[in-house]
């Protein structure tokens, strides 16, 4: 006892002291998920699965120790990641033998873990396969659950392989069971491949390529419900791994758009569109002329109004390739007297761009936006104000 304190008569620094470095604790993790998954008490199991949700992420945001913490943490070199697999693999064995309850505990930590990722080209978390030695065998015990026949089970199953989708990418197996879940009767199942399959495309090439055909197929076949063909178009947005599969993927929404002018349709592919600009610097010309065009001549307000917070989000990134003075600031300076457009979301818009691009003659806020600070005049009543503020309220992904 004398030996462990110093002078001042406090405990000497060692593991406990440093709490910043998640692998200072994993001993202890795996025993208490070891000795929850055992326990036979109610709740206790998933009580057990669920704490390490937090835990997963930040170890997962921690790079692998080095020779000397794992020195002052008392761990042999490697026996962290020892650790980590040892924890997801007692995970995987639970997700394969427990009910659907404890298997939507498991999804809900790989989610999480999931959620604090940085963008995929970046990522080197646990669920790598240079951090994860056993995920072949990880891989093999989800599958297996694809066997069952209880719907439920199959989707929290496609729902997990999506977030191991880093592991998974280059397995032929595992990209045929997404594939296939699409021909699923069970509108459960087909979301949650929906849910994996944009997760795969972020990271494979080949597999986008294959996606991107059945998606196709499914948004423009009749038998499909308007559920499901919304689902499918939300997935024209995770087509920007390659140029080829952004440009013809946008072309595909865009012919879309035209053959269902639906108000869902148009939306969903709108937005889906937008999202697959922002990382695709090959369609930010063509979907900017896209939304410009659906702000001028759309005769729906609503959709209008979301064209423009598209562009909104848009813009930041579309300043530095797309001019947006001459028609298109006139298309915007035109607005300002439309009764069903929100004022100051044309405000915004004009403000981001001359932030972004004070030189523009067109975009010069003297005598543009000084402009629009009494548009609100042309909203006499009270009711005509409430109603453009109704039409101007659907939600947008920022």
């Amino acid at each position: 006892m004398a030996a462990s304190l110093g002078a001042s008569g406090h405990a000497k620094p060692g593991p406990a002291a440093m709490p910043d470095i998640a692998a200072a604790s994993v001993v202890t993790w795996n025993l208490e998920l070891d000795g929850g998954l055992r326990s036979s008490k109610p709740g206790f199991q998933c009580e057990a699965v669920m704490k390490l949700g937090p835990r997963i992420r930040k170890w997962s945001q921690e790079p692998p120790l080095s020779g000397t913490v794992a020195s002052l943490l008392k761990l042999d070199p490697g026996q962290d990641q020892a650790f980590a697999n040892a924890i997801l693999l007692r995970l995987g064995e639970a997700f394969k033998t427990g009910n659907n309850f404890l298997r939507c505990c498991i999804l809900k930590v790989f989610l999480y873990e999931l959620k604090g990722r940085k963008p995929a080209s970046e990522y080197r978390g646990l669920f790598t396969k240079e951090r994860l030695s056993q995920h072949v065998e990880l891989l093999r015990r989800v599958k297996s659950v694809m066997d069952s026949g209880d719907t439920t089970a199959r989707a929290l199953s496609l729902r997990v392989l999506g977030c191991l989708a880093h592991i998974g990418r280059d397995s032929i197996d595992v990209q045929r069971l997404l594939l296939e879940a699409l021909e699923s009767p069970h509108r459960l199942e087909v979301e949650a491949a929906y849910f994996a399959i944009g997760c795969f495309c972020d990271l494979s090439t080949s597999f986008a390529t294959l996606a991107l055909e059945k998606i196709l197929e499914i948004s423009n076949a009749i038998r499909t419900t308007p559920p499901l063909r919304v689902g499918a178009i939300r997935l024209l947005g995770k087509m920007g791994i390659s140029p080829f599969l952004s440009h013809k993927a946008h072309e595909a929404g865009k012919h879309l758009m035209l053959r269902l002018p639906s108000r869902p349709i148009v939306s969903t592919t709108l937005i889906a569109l937008t999202e697959l600009a922002d990382i695709s610097f090959v369609t930010r010309q063509d979907q900017v002329d896209l939304l410009f065009a659906y702000v001028s001549s759309e005769p729906r307000a609503s959709i209008r109004v979301l064209a423009l917070k598209c562009l909104k989000k848009l813009a930041p990134k579309a300043i530095h390739c797309v001019d947006f003075g001459g028609k298109y600031s006139e298309v915007l300076l035109s607005l300002t007297g439309d009764r069903s457009i929100p004022p100051d979301l044309v405000k915004e818009i004009l403000q981001l761009l001359q932030q972004h691009d004070p030189s523009s003659s067109e975009l010069k806020g003297s005598c543009l936006i000084d402009n629009l600070e009494h548009v609100e005049d042309l909203y006499e009543s009270e009711g005509d104000y409430y109603e453009v503020q109704q039409v101007g309220s659907e939600p947008m992904k920022e």
